[in-house]
């Protein structure tokens, strides 16, 4: 969320101007506070299914990329294989060893006649940019090939926001995380490109948990080529500037390095001496000084999981039904499918639901949703994270301020937070332990609302049972790697409150970690809470 604070000056005096009576729980807001009613029977997971508005692509070979290592080693693969076309969609692309080695492979797939396509977000670039190092994406642009653009500049959100009176319309971003080859094979989750998202936790302790799949069927590549071009031809979608001749050089000097060492490293090779700045394809002669010579196997010493994982079979893929569901930006809150689907499926269970997300702070509409599930008897549960494995402090903020009224209102609701530093960043609900719901969907206003998000329903009891595998596995094994959070309740179970109202805290964050210790995120935290004073705000739960 740092980019966010680009935005601030201007929307900070917008948002001062706007404002209006708070969201209530019975705010107006389109499409929001008042939920579509499913037109499908209460309990019936199979008609839920066979209702989402989603692309029904049939039956799809889907393989589970759980493990962070098989993770990169299968998006390198997929890379590596490709013959005709790439399209890579990301909100985040680190130009670290792992970002840099993925520029410096779309450089030499297009060298060998691949069309390349990639895609990333204006806010999701700026965070993943790198002080101390130069921007090599825009050193592609221009090149054969090569079709480098990004959504939403900064100056576009800041004049939306100021256009239509709503700062939120800034923060409306393409979320998604797509990569398609060839049209035959496609792979979505919750992984951004980056060390913390393929780094084994033994090589690199706050290694983040995540979900992917690969989908390999033509039809469920078509879906996602669909989504990654509604999009890539946006009338906010724009082509870089390109860089500077002697940066071009540079940058293509460093991408080739990474690409070569990181190729090495996965096929167990030793690390090979850098080319000479002659031998360098394309490299002018000019090598960028020889600081830099060794710079990428020192980084990619740091991952020993990973060298050799091409060598290694893929795990299996399981032929099941899918829906690829997507959900385009809006710029003023809007229930989307992916949404939609999830409060039907929610409509559907009739056992139990599993939820793990980063963020689990939730508009009226989905907490009224789940309080209506666990008041038919269905266990509801919730992995996310706690002030320790955060990595977004404003998300922190607001689940302390919602969580203890969620318990209140959802009965049979167990809810678990991380305690160690590592960050659950996989997005995954499993209803009644048959469908699972995937992708790079949140469970946070911004995601819920207004992000374009890319995500598959998957029909399997098998799949989902590996998908469950992660979350299930912190809950049993208990501290420190997940705590289960409690309110205080009487004799009859129902909440206790205090004097001033609020929900009693039995067990909370501050009874395993230090809340002086917490980040913070106090003038960014003062300036989004005024969104819930805006009309155009999403309904945020609150206090019934």
């Amino acid at each position: 969320m740092t980019s966010i604070w680009r935005l601030v000056p201007a929307v900070v005096v917008l948002a001062m101007c706007a404002c209006g009576p708070p969201n209530q729980p019975e705010a107006a807001v389109p499409g929001d506070s008042a939920p579509p009613i499913p037109g499908t029977p209460e309990g019936d997971l199979r008609a839920a299914f066979a209702a989402l508005p989603g692309d029904h692509v049939g039956e799809v070979a889907v393989r589970a990329l759980v493990d962070n290592v098989e993770a990169w080693t299968e998006r390198w693969r997929l890379l590596a294989e490709a013959e005709q076309r790439i399209d890579m969609g990301y909100f985040i692309l680190t130009e670290d060893v792992f970002g840099m080695a993925v520029l410096g492979h779309l450089l030499h797939k297009s060298e060998q006649g691949v069309q390349v396509r990639l895609l990333l977000d204006a806010m999701g670039r700026t965070m993943g940019q790198e002080l101390d190092r130069d921007d090599c994406v825009p050193a592609l642009v221009g090149l054969p090939g090569m079709d480098i653009r990004v959504y939403r500049s900064l100056r576009d959100r800041v004049r939306d926001a100021l256009r239509d009176l709503n700062p939120l319309a800034a923060l409306a971003s393409n979320h998604d995380k797509i990569l398609v080859t060839d049209d035959a094979i496609g792979l979505i989750g919750g992984r951004n490109i980056g060390a913390r998202y393929f780094a084994h936790p033994s090589d690199l302790p706050d290694a983040f948990h995540d979900i992917d799949v690969t989908l390999d069927a033509p039809a469920a590549a078509a879906s996602l080529v669909a989504a990654f071009e509604r999009i890539h031809m946006d009338d906010q979608t724009h082509d870089l500037e390109p860089a500077s001749a002697a940066l071009r050089q540079r940058c293509m000097v460093e991408m080739r390095r990474a690409y070569l060492v990181m190729d090495d490293w996965l096929w167990g090779d030793p690390a090979q001496p850098p080319p000479a700045a002659d031998e360098t394809p394309g490299a002018g002669g000019q090598a960028g000084g020889s600081a830099g010579d060794d710079r990428w196997q020192r980084e990619l010493a740091r991952f020993g999981r990973l060298r050799g994982t091409l060598e290694r079979e893929p795990s299996a893929a399981v032929s099941v039904p899918v829906v690829i569901l997507n959900s385009l930006p809006r710029r003023t809150p809007q229930v989307d499918p992916i949404t939609v689907s999830l409060l039907s499926l929610l409509h559907g269970s009739s056992r139990r639901v599993l939820i793990a997300s980063p963020y689990v702070i939730l508009t009226d509409s989905l907490a009224r949703s789940l309080a209506e599930t666990g008041a038919r008897g269905i266990e509801v549960v919730a992995m996310t994270n706690s002030p320790v494995s955060t990595d977004n402090p404003l998300s922190q903020e607001l689940f302390r301020e919602q969580w203890p009224e969620l318990m209140a209102i959802v009965p049979n609701m167990r809810l678990f937070a991380g305690g160690t530093q590592r960050n659950l960043h996989g997005k995954l609900t499993v209803f009644d332990g048959e469908v699972s719901l995937v992708g790079a969907y949140n469970l946070d206003p911004i995601s819920l609302t207004m992000n374009g998000e890319i995500a598959a329903a998957i029909w399997s009891a098998e799949l989902a049972a590996r998908f469950a595998e992660q979350p299930w596995g912190f809950i049993e094994q208990g501290p420190p790697l997940a705590y289960e959070y409690l309110i205080a309740r009487d004799e009859h179970g129902e909440p206790m409150r205090g004097a001033d109202g609020d929900v009693l805290i039995a067990f909370g964050p501050a009874d395993h970690s230090d809340p002086e210790d917490w980040p913070r995120a106090d003038a960014l935290w003062r300036f989004l809470r005024m969104a819930a004073y805006l009309p155009a705000g999403p309904s945020v739960f609150a206090i019934p």
